[in-house]
């Protein structure tokens, strides 16, 4: 129906409410006629006159319900289906319609029974069948989901997302010749679909076929000139080709359409890292802190390089695996040079080998709580408490994470420290690392 023909029933009920203010079904449809206009403020209200004059309707709480869910006021929109529910405990588009709020609010595990509720009292609901597949496939469970979606295929209602999702669950555990097939099937519908190829061009890294992941992200990009994300990709699929200054032209790319995106700048500071470029690469790499992967705890008091902290402790962070803490300890010999002392945070199965390591005073391992001193009294025993995630009471010493060393000491490759021969084990204590 058109606007205007839209416009004409809603005063044309009005008009009825008028001469027949008790009659419920009036104000039903004037409330179907708002909501179709995308008045949806007037659409609940008149759905509301409905249910007062007729606490049983069905049909309006079923689309109150609607209206409220499209306006984002989930909490409201169950209690509607709920009520609708209470009144008729088979009224299985109210199922549907419940579930289909809760999957709105990422609670697929919610969703999913009132999706099968629905298809138990009617087989043939297929926007239920459909909808139950995508919350299984948000649950993780695939092998579920997968006659289900085809199911819901095969009677029109193919939802292009959802394979997509399906897809990725298939890539995660492995399935790769099923994902493939199962983006072929949407980009056979859409070979427009940007982010089918993309996620395609994610099967084949995952498969290790570099060539074939960088063929799909290119393609991708071609359809959508602005895909962040594809650039991204394209350049970690060159960069593991060895095409690294291409790699870093993508991310460029990818960085002047979306200046903010984290992982891009985490993924350029890489590349100029492992060129040589050390300077630049170790300011770029504080991207890692707004990556979801990292979730690298703001540090208080930070320590700055150019500066000499006699009087300070120095709180060194362990950030990422063993290869890193070994790698950046070389540094500790400069840090004690700059500072009154150096504590240094790392983990349990190196604590024999570090302790040996020059430039630390103290050790403390990972995962458990120490006290450190404070600011200006390295003597004292007992200072803030401090445990594995960097938090404490108060100031405390200065902390420093390792992956920072470079970054704060400016280092080239001319004169990265080097070894002294600490780290070499010997005897039996070779043995848990053989």
């Amino acid at each position: 129906m058109s606007l205007e023909r839209l416009d004409e029933a809603v005063e044309k009920f009005r008009t009825a409410a008028v001469l027949m203010p008790q009659s419920p079904e009036i104000h039903y449809n004037l409330a179907n006629a708002l909501r179709d206009l995308g008045r949806l403020n007037d659409a609940v209200a008149a759905y509301r006159q409905a249910l007062r004059l007729k606490p049983e309707h069905l049909k309006a709480y079923n689309n109150l319900g609607n209206v409220l869910r499209e306006q984002g006021k989930y909490a409201e929109a169950v209690e509607t289906y709920r009520a609708a529910l209470a009144i008729q405990p088979d009224y299985a588009q109210a199922h549907q319609n419940l579930g289909v709020t809760f999957l709105a609010q990422n609670k697929a595990d919610q969703a999913i029974p009132e999706f099968r509720a629905a298809l138990r009292i009617n087989p043939n609901l297929v926007a239920a069948r459909a909808s139950l597949g995508k919350a299984l496939v948000e649950q993780g469970q695939v092998d579920e989901a997968l006659p289900i979606l085809q199911s819901a295929r095969s009677q029109g209602q193919d939802n292009a997302e959802t394979q997509l999702r399906l897809a990725e669950q298939l890539r995660k555990a492995g399935r790769f010749d099923e994902a493939i097939a199962c983006i072929q099937t949407v980009i056979e519908a859409r070979a427009d679909f940007a982010a089918a190829h993309n996620n395609l061009g994610l099967v084949w890294f995952t498969k290790q076929d570099y060539p074939q992941a960088i063929e799909s992200y290119r393609l991708a990009i071609q359809i959508k000139p602005d895909f962040a994300e594809a650039h991204n990709n394209l350049a970690i699929a060159l960069m593991i080709m060895g095409d690294r200054r291409a790699a870093l032209a993508a991310l460029d790319a990818a960085l002047r359409i979306k200046p903010d995106f984290a992982v891009a700048h985490l993924n350029r500071a890489v590349g100029w890292l492992r060129m040589g470029r050390f300077k630049t690469g170790w300011h770029e790499f504080e991207w890692r802190r707004l990556c979801e992967d990292y979730r690298v705890t703001p540090l208080p008091a930070p320590f700055v390089g150019r500066h000499s902290y006699a009087d300070r402790c120095l709180l060194l962070h362990s950030e990422q695996g063993l290869g890193d803490t070994l790698q950046f300890i070389r540094y500790a010999p400069l840090l004690k040079q700059r500072c009154g002392s150096v504590i240094l945070q790392c983990q349990a199965g190196l604590k024999p080998l570090l302790s040996r390591c020059p430039g630390v005073d103290r050790l403390i391992v990972r995962g458990t709580r120490s006290r450190v001193p404070r600011a200006g009294a390295l003597d004292e025993p007992a200072g803030d408490s401090w445990d594995d995630r960097g938090n404490d009471p108060g100031g405390g010493a200065l902390r420093l994470r390792r992956r920072g060393l470079d970054r704060n000491l400016a280092a080239a490759a001319s004169r990265l420290p080097g070894f002294q021969g600490w780290h070499r084990l010997a005897g039996q204590s070779q043995v848990p690392w053989r």
